[in-house]
């Protein structure tokens, strides 16, 4: 139950349409996961000892950056925790509210404030949604350059506060290499802004990027953005093998041929989508290549051409401009899906687990070879692999109420993080320690690192109320329940 009295505050801060206190409203909270979300954005339990549902004691939804501060300022004094939330992209549990406490729904500040295509810069606020912010740079012919696999529910704020990776690193790299300036409200309540890109001094905007709102509430978020280019064509190859897709992408970078992106892809990505599946109809291909290029037409048609000769000589062969065009974008596959799935529906109670791998580039044929090994070793049902330009993605398929497949996936990815760490990389590259991989941030920092992280948490939380049991572990919060 929330302090008494805190409801009566809070109402006066946001109104009281905007605070929600009743138990079927709150359990909508308890994954960390918006409900039009939810299907693949609760799996991150699977596996883990979290099978306990946390409601939050209430949630409000503010519309300002003053009332999150007034919220903030209220909690606070009675120490109760808050949890910001706003796309929901929650694969990890790092917004699930774990000691109760206030959720703070971002989602009535979803607006885009300024765009400045002069000097190339957009202000928005937190819960504007990657793709509508495209949307709507595209209408002055710019693009902001972040583009993971959620851009249709992922937000500006979220994708700050996990430094989120993205299918496009290679050009324009990530949404945090794009930040200018960010609008915080710290967690006495403070509102504070990080300062210019240009300026001297302590570079304060590179403390709450990937702090997962542990370090205080982001409110508006000032980014470069870039001219969308005036030409561009997507192309694919297809291999006998996923590692001879993987030594051509390495050879292309090596020749400085750098896409806005590509994407490697295990065999199943034939078989999903009808139009691939159809260039190979014997299921022959166990490696794709998929890639987009874009500038002056000129310099995108000599570099094609460039790139068909690498492909060829490695036995690439390439998919036709019909399948290519049936696709569409081809980045829109990982967020809109296939127009039809070359398989009937699959009517089974399993989900698909997924690690997001960083190694470096010359290990990634190693470590799949290592994943295959795995794969057959534990037994885990339709390995899948796919690699972007900033991590390679590995998965299967588990049944969460099979004590067999549960088993299985313990040691299967306990055997995969020591592969990653036994090649200098990380289980995590994507989307945040919160819960799940909380327990891997010391081996990738080292005990000095984490001894500072702690004295910046301690000097701006002290108290913990700011999503506590995230990133760092001061109090056992995270412990999960028996």
């Amino acid at each position: 139950m929330p302090p008494r009295g805190i409801l009566d505050e809070l109402k006066e801060i946001v109104g009281s349409k905007n605070v929600l206190s009743d138990t079927k409203a709150l359990r909508s909270y308890t994954d960390g996961s918006l409900d039009e979300n939810r299907g693949s954005t609760s799996r991150w339990r699977v596996g883990t000892s979290y099978g306990a549902r946390f409601v939050p004691d209430l949630a409000v939804m503010p519309s300002s950056t003053e009332e999150v501060a007034a919220v903030v300022q209220v909690c606070n004094r009675r120490g109760v925790p808050l949890i910001p939330l706003s796309g929901g992209s929650n694969l990890v549990g790092a917004t699930v509210p774990i000691k109760g406490g206030v959720v703070v729904d971002m989602r009535r500040m979803n607006r885009v404030l300024k765009i400045d295509e002069s000097n190339l810069y957009a202000i928005c606020q937190p819960a504007v949604i990657l793709s509508d912010l495209q949307t709507e740079l595209g209408l002055h012919g710019l693009c902001h350059g972040t583009n993971p696999g959620s851009a249709d529910w992922a937000t500006v704020g979220g994708a700050v506060s996990i430094g989120a990776q993205t299918m496009t690193g290679f050009r324009y790299g990530t949404i945090v290499d794009n930040l200018l300036e960010l609008e915080v409200v710290l967690p006495y309540g403070d509102i504070v802004k990080t300062g210019p890109w240009y300026g001297s001094g302590y570079n304060l905007r590179g403390i709450f990027p990937r702090s997962e709102g542990t370090l205080g509430i982001i409110t508006q978020v000032t980014m470069r953005v870039h001219r969308l280019p005036p030409y561009r064509v997507s192309a694919g190859f297809m291999f006998d093998s996923f590692e001879a897709a993987v030594r051509t992408q390495l050879e292309l970078s090596s020749l400085e041929l750098h896409p806005l992106s590509t994407i490697l892809s295990s065999d199943t990505f034939g078989r999903e989508h009808e139009e691939l599946a159809r260039e190979d109809p014997k299921r022959q291909s166990r490696g794709w290549l998929i890639l987009e290029l874009e500038g002056e037409k000129t310099e995108v048609s000599r570099t094609s051409r460039r790139i068909d000769r690498v492909a060829g000589a490695r036995e690439g062969r390439k998919i036709s401009r019909r399948s290519m065009d049936s696709i569409g974008d081809f980045l829109l596959i990982f967020t809109t899906g296939a127009r039809k799935s070359a398989l009937p529906a699959l009517h089974t109670a399993k989900v698909r687990v997924s690690r997001h791998i960083w190694v470096p580039p010359d290990k990634i044929v190693e470590v799949y070879r290592a994943f295959e090994d795995l794969v057959e070793k534990y037994g885990m049902d339709d390995p899948t692999a796919l690699n972007t330009p900033t991590r390679l993605i590995v998965g299967c398929l588990v049944d969460p109420k099979s004590e067999r497949d549960i088993t299985a996936l313990a040691g299967f990815l306990e055997d995969l993080r020591m592969v990653a760490r036994d090649v200098g990389g990380t289980l995590f590259g994507a989307h945040g320690a919160g819960l799940v991989n909380k327990s891997e941030i010391e081996e990738d920092y080292g005990e000095g690192a984490i001894e500072l992280m702690k004295r910046i948490k301690l000097a701006l939380d002290p108290r913990l109320i700011m999503n506590p049991g995230k990133v760092l572990d001061l109090d056992n919060s995270e412990t999960p329940p028996e």
